[in-house]
């Protein structure tokens, strides 16, 4: 039986500055110096860990929290930790225990006992509501309430009833998911059989089946895979569900499981006698470990073997081409990794709901003056008639005080209606329509394979995941944008290569030996290999070609399905690896198959048969993004050992990059090796740094051997910089020969390491244990011989450099942020808008030469800068460079900081200098992340200073987290409280980026959903996303501040009629208005015209939005001016209803004061058949109001109002005629038959066709008319209005067409000269593969051949 023990329950430096913007002194400068305090403590720890695998960025597109758990120690791994620093699962394989989590899996929020009080909760948590509740509580009071208490209550009950409604629904369809999710059947093991059961009824224990027809259904279950139909035990699996990547991924049985439990009867006869050992339910994905031990009937029991996160598949994931896989269920239901990370998406504030906060708030301060000022006058107007009678009663029995209070109470719900209460619902409805237009926009369709529901080919769409950011999307100022698939299309294409032949290179298309097949597959075929050790020349470019082709072919984790018409189809974790498989195969060098054990290779002779040969795999040192590189190690047919790596060429981490594996010489390579390490006792990885000593000692020891061949280190620079001008990523690949005692030695070793990690406790344990093992791999990837580059590129998606031109000429400032080589993101910069030209582009990085004060000076003495920027705690990740000889290491680390500083401050006057020169806007800064981290901490200001003034900023070699922390230091930084900061990107290397950003884009793509989860908004191209801000963004906004500010427009239009009419009542709380009529005129009567204006209404066409010249300009004055959500608008709003309700209460009043209103029979009629008819003149210049201002008439638009008219006489008709309605409470039994005398009154057709037409028509044309002349806006220009200032470049009228659009210089914003000229650079790499001798120039053209 299964035991568990549970702790935690289920499932539940100072720096100068050089220009004149440094804060002042005092609190403001306390204020700076703590928070750049801050900001360089982000910047560090993005430092420190952006190099690490970014687990955080996958996990954090499903909403969870990236923490470090503690892990079980197990016993085969040696002598475990204290008993109390840890807590584990035992499970029995094929006995199921039900003390564990149901897999029943529930999304839903509510159930039907909770549903009314926790929702009621949760809308009371909003200001509006509260304050409606209060509301309510003061009219429910006796006295108090000047209107039936139930027309106070019914609103906010019909409110409260939308949302609940609302909430009800999504949550409705939510079970309806879980119904169906937790329905679907699973192949478990039971009683001897498989048997197909509810995934719901899966339990702890249960052995799962899956089978390859299966696989168009994940895994219900978290489980450790036992055995596969494959002979290592392998597993191809797919997370697309889980983290958002949809490339192939693979994992594998242990041998001890795998070859037991190969049939149904071996489960059958082992049942019980596995015992698998686990961590507790916890969130993280990628890091988990457990232990498993057999336990026979006999009492005796096997070795213990350890499982790690590569034997496992969790929840969501499905199969793929895998015949069969068996899997112990260790986890289910919300202990589940994908349950214990379900969060709900912590929402941003907007600068809507800001908005929205501060007209409450305005208003209500407004409200309460005239509170305290009724009250007063109140007050007053009783003192000054305290001896009439009909007061004196009411004077004696209450005191000043009381009577204030009183009066203060009364008004407050009578000025209740200044605050409309239906807004937050209503602006809520709207801003769902919105989004619903959004995703049905065919403009923003575009086709894509593997993109469609359920992987299908398909239309794509803009797809919202909030309304709630609809607004911000108009207000974006700085745009934050990845480049590798949201620029580029993200298909890999191998495009160039370089082999070295002694003096010689080979370079050129890889492409098959049409001329001479046999060349490349020489001796292939006859038992030896593409590694032929000492045979051949070192001068041999055939030789050193076939090793390359070879070495493309076999350094990856591609893996080959054989298709049924014969193909063969790669699938593979990466689609660089993907593409140089390819180009290999069409080279000749196919790979046919691998599993863990070996890889074959296929080359055709010359006769055109098939020649294989299988290399058998020893090691496979996975890819790090600390050390950006990978290798494998191989046993050749001839039984030799190699090692073949590839990865960067140069990065600032461990390692340093390929070329600083590749040396002339033992020196060089040495540097890396450390003295010692300090270990932390406490941390318990002392035994861990001792074993990783022993391997340097052995490295020390073992006999260097100089590879034969010597790297051309500028040659090779050279052509490295040739491919990042074009554009292309690069790869480096190397490979050496290993001696078999010494290979051996080291893996023995390495095994050790990895062993004693597993006690490293503390926080920074994942971090110290990845360190340790990534400086033992470099152990063993040392002293490597060059075998080559590759060049692959990503072409640029269609209209991004329109685009981009777009949000330019919009005053947008752009940064793309990449993990590229600085010359591949100038190369892309270039050629998408984001630069102008060479001249305009101001590169920044360490060593290169930079002008100061007129001068040139060198700084190439700054060699590795990112190093001193690790704390002490992350020297474990690499080994460090030895002091100079005779030189303290403290010192040198002094000088190199302070020439870093010093060059740091050399390129920000270099910046400043060429802003000056060639004006604001046209400069582009092309950076790495090494300086731009230094700028950050020692120049904060200074560097945000000037970006304000630059066109664009690139940002290369930047891990996932800086990309993240850059945006967040930015927003921080820049006073930009009232403008959006938006980032964009593809990849689960962009999450935190998009997630730090006001408004996250997602670029749906075919490589992974992590971006998409994680947004905002997912668009299918990057083209798309001036669709979304200028067109979608404006019209939200305008639409839904259009609604909002009518909302209030109508609401004090009724108010101020009331306020006036209070001047004949002794400012008592006497309402002139029947309750019931208030109470419905919000929601019925005018109601839905503010509705279908946030929702359909617009002011300019899309075209004019979408013009490359009226567009920019239109989408920043809007933004910049803040337009329609200013206080400015709320005061001629505001102004505008002030004015209305004055007119509309004195233009009645002389008709109220002489009573002439003809009566039935000649009687005399009271206040409410007066405010009646005050009230059907409101609604009608309310309704008008909204009609005169539409700019976008639809049918739509017409019923609405329409709607309204009739709902309006209809209801006046049936509350004035039923009789028990009107005698339910004796207080309204007034109103009984008031239809029937103001219907009979020839006033009333003359007031609504007054109120109606005429009021509202003068007013709003004179406003409108002095607005357009007196105050022309930028869309007055486009209509053409003349009164636009003629000093503005801008076309008039140019939303038609006249010759004024065509003459409209569209530089006028941000003129632009594109500057042509010769790149010295390509010059010299004319050159690059011509002969640098003049010996054997004959056999390198000849070997030329072979790749061209």
């Amino acid at each position: 039986m299964a035991t568990a023990t549970m702790t935690e329950p289920y499932g539940t430096g100072n720096s100068p500055t050089y220009g004149s913007h440094s804060p002042g002194s005092g609190r403001e400068r306390a204020q700076h110096d703590k928070k750049q305090a801050k900001l360089k403590a982000k910047t560090l720890s993005a430092l420190q860990e952006g190099e690490q695998r970014d687990y955080e960025d996958e996990e954090a597109a499903l909403g969870g929290t990236y923490r470090n758990v503690p892990r079980a120690a197990m016993e085969g791994a040696g002598t475990a930790p204290e008993a109390d620093s840890v807590d584990v699962r035992e499970v029995n394989m094929a006995e199921r225990d039900d003390r564990f989590c149901s897999n029943e899996f529930i999304s839903s929020r509510y159930t039907w006992y909770n549903f009314l009080p926790r929702n009621l909760w949760e809308q009371f948590h909003q200001f509006s509501n509260i304050y409606f509740g209060l509301n309510v509580v003061i009219a429910l009071i006796p006295n108090i309430s000047p209107i039936t208490p139930i027309t106070a209550i019914m609103p906010l009950i019909i409110v409260l009833t939308i949302g609940a409604l609302k909430e009800g629904y999504e949550d409705w369809q939510r079970h309806k998911a879980d119904r169906q999710n937790n329905s679907q059947e699973v192949t478990v093991y039971k009683d001897g059989q498989w048997v197909v059961v509810p995934s719901r009824d899966v339990k702890v224990g249960d052995v799962l089946r899956m089978a390859r027809d299966q696989s168009h259904t994940s895994l219900k279950a978290d489980v450790v895979i036992l055995a596969s139909a494959a002979e290592d035990g392998q597993v191809c699996i797919e997370t697309s569900q889980l983290d958002g990547e949809t490339s192939v991924k693979f994992r594998r049985a242990l041998d001890d499981t795998q070859s037991a439990l190969q049939t149904i009867e071996n489960v059958t006869a082992k049942k019980g006698q596995l015992r698998v050992t686990v961590d507790l339910p916890n969130k993280e994905i990628y890091k988990w470990q457990g232990t498993g031990q057999w336990h026979y009937p006999d009492g005796t029991r096997s070795n213990q073997f350890n499982f790690d996160v590569e034997s496992t598949i969790w929840r969501t994931c499905s199969v793929k081409n895998t015949p069969w896989m068996l899997g112990l269920v260790v986890y289910t239901g919300h202990d589940t990794k994908i349950g214990m990370n379900m969060q709900f998406k912590h929402q941003r504030a907007t600068a809507l709901n800001k908005q929205l906060n501060l007209a409450v708030g305005a208003i209500f301060a407004i409200k309460n003056v005239f509170l305290f000022l009724f009250s007063g006058l109140a007050w007053s107007f009783n003192s000054n008639h305290k001896d009439d009678w009909y007061l004196q009663a009411y004077l004696t029995e209450f005191s000043a005080g009381y009577q204030f209070v009183r009066n203060y109470l009364t008004w407050f719900v009578l000025l209740s209606f200044l605050i409309p209460i239906s807004l937050f619902v209503t602006v809520q409805l709207c801003l769902k329509v919105q989004t619903t237009i959004m995703s049905h926009d065919k403009e923003m369709l575009h086709w894509m394979l593997g993109a469609g529901e359920g992987g299908e080919a398909g239309w794509v769409g803009c797809r919202p995941k909030t309304s709630d950011l609809n607004v911000e999307l108009a207000n974006v100022r700085y745009i934050f944008t990845d480049k590798t698939g949201t620029l580029t299309e993200n298909k890999m294409n191998y495009v160039g290569g370089a082999v070295q032949a002694g003096r010689y290179w080979l370079g050129g298309k890889l492409k098959q030996a049409e001329r001479d097949p046999a060349r490349l597959c020489q001796d292939f075929g006859n038992g030896t290999n593409l590694f032929p050790g000492t045979s051949g020349g070192v001068e041999d470019g055939v030789t050193n070609l076939r090793r390359y082709v070879a070495a493309i072919a076999l350094c990856n984790t591609v893996v080959p399905t054989l298709e049924d018409d014969g193909t063969i189809q790669y699938e593979g974790t990466s689609p660089d690896e993907v593409a140089l498989v390819r180009a290999a195969a069409s080279a000749g060098v196919k790979l046919v198959s691998r599993n863990t054990q070996g890889i074959t290779l296929s080359v055709k002779d010359e006769n055109g048969e098939e020649k294989q040969a299988t290399y058998q795999v020893l090691s496979v040192l996975e890819f790090s993004a600390s050390r950006k590189m990978m290798s494998i190690v191989l046993k050749t047919p001839l039984n030799e050992i190699i090692l073949i790596s590839k990865g960067a060429d140069a990065h600032e981490g461990p390692g340093g990059g390929m070329l600083r594996r590749i040396t002339n010489g033992e020196h060089a390579d040495l540097e890396m090796i450390p003295d010692s390490f300090e270990a932390t006792p406490e941390n318990g990885d002392q035994k861990a740094v001792d074993k990783l000593q022993e391997i340097w000692e052995a490295v020390r020891e073992h006999p260097w051997t100089t590879p034969e061949t010597s790297l051309d280190v500028e040659t090779t620079h050279k052509i490295l910089r040739d491919y990042g001008r074009k554009g292309w990523r690069t790869l480096v690949f190397g490979w050496k020969q290993l001696d078999p005692a010494w290979y051996e030695q080291w893996r023995g070793k390495f095994e050790e390491l990895k062993a004693a990690t597993l006690f490293i406790k503390g926080e920074e344990r994942d971090h110290i244990k990845a360190g340790l093992e990534d400086a033992g791999r470099l152990a063993l990837e040392r002293g490597l011989e060059f075998g080559g580059m590759v060049g692959y590129e990503d072409q640029l998606q269609d209209e991004v450099p329109e685009t981009i031109k777009f949000f330019l000429d919009a005053k947008c400032v752009i940064w793309m942020l990449t993990g590229d080589k600085l010359e591949t993101a100038i190369e892309i910069a270039k050629s998408c808008n984001l630069a102008l030209g060479t001249d305009n582009i101001v590169e920044c990085y360490f060593g290169k030469i930079t002008r100061q004060g007129g001068g040139l000076r060198n700084s190439s003495l700054v060699a590795s800068p990112l190093m001193s920027f690790r704390s002490e705690r992350a020297s474990f990740n690499a080994p460090e460079e030895k002091p100079a000889a005779g030189d303290a290491s403290g010192k040198k680390k002094e000088e190199t900081t302070e020439a870093r500083l010093a060059q740091a401050d050399a390129m920000l006057f270099e910046i400043e200098a060429k802003v000056a020169e060639v004006g604001e806007g046209l400069v582009t800064v092309a950076i790495d992340e090494p300086t731009l981290a230094c700028m950050l901490l020692n120049y904060p200001n200074d560097f945000n200073f000037l970006a304000k003034k630059l066109r664009s900023v690139v940002c290369a070699r930047l891990s996932p987290k800086m990309k993240g922390t850059i945006v967040e230091c930015c927003i921080q930084e820049n006073d930009i409280s009232d403008t959006t900061v938006l980032a964009i990107g593809d990849g689960g290397n962009d999450v935190t980026m998009i997630q730090k950003a006001h408004v996250g884009i997602g670029v749906i793509g075919v490589e992974g959903r992590a971006a998409e989860l994680a947004s905002d908004y997912a668009i299918p191209r990057f083209k798309h996303l001036k669709r979304l801000l200028a067109v979608h963004g404006r019209y939200c906004k305008y639409r839904t501040m259009k609604c909002v500010w009518y909302s209030f427009y109508k609401n004090i239009v009724l108010s101020i009629s009331q306020m006036c009419f209070a001047i004949f009542t002794g400012f008592s709380g006497q309402t002139i208005f029947d309750s019931w009529l208030l109470a419905i005129k919000n929601t019925f009567y005018d109601g839905a015209p503010p509705l279908f204006m946030g929702c359909w209404e617009k002011d300019i066409n899309e075209e004019t939005l979408e013009d490359p010249v009226t567009g920019p300009l239109l989408y920043a004055e809007q933004r910049d001016k803040k337009s329609y959500m200013d206080l400015r608008s709320l005061g001629l709003w505001a102004g505008g209803a002030l004015v209305n309700g004055l007119l509309l209460f004195w233009f009645w009043y002389p008709t109220m004061r002489l009573d002439d209103v003809s009566g039935d029979e000649g009687k005399t009629t009271d206040i409410y058949v007066h405010g009646t008819i005050l009230l059907v003149g409101i609604v009608m210049s309310n309704v008008a109001r909204a009609i005169l201002t539409l700019r976008h008439v639809t049918i739509v638009q017409h019923l609405a109002h329409w709607f309204s008219y009739v709902i309006l006489f209809l209801s006046l008709i049936y509350y004035s005629t039923i009789e028990l309605m009107c005698m339910a409470d004796p207080c309204e039994s007034h109103f009984y038959g008031i239809a029937d005398i103001i219907f009979k009154s020839p006033k009333l057709y003359l007031w609504v066709l007054m109120t109606g037409v005429g009021l509202p028509t003068v007013i709003d044309l004179c406003g409108l008319f002095i607005q357009k002349h007196f105050f022309p806006t930028l869309r007055d220009a486009i209509h053409g209005h003349p009164s636009y200032p003629k000093n503005e470049d801008f076309p008039m009228g140019c939303c038609t067409e006249t010759p004024a659009l065509e003459a409209y210089d569209p530089t006028s914003m941000f003129p632009q000269e594109e500057v042509a000229e010769a790149d010295p650079v390509d010059d010299e790499l004319d050159g690059t593969y011509k002969s640098l001798g003049g010996t054997q120039k004959a056999a390198a053209v000849a070997d030329q051949a072979v790749m061209e």
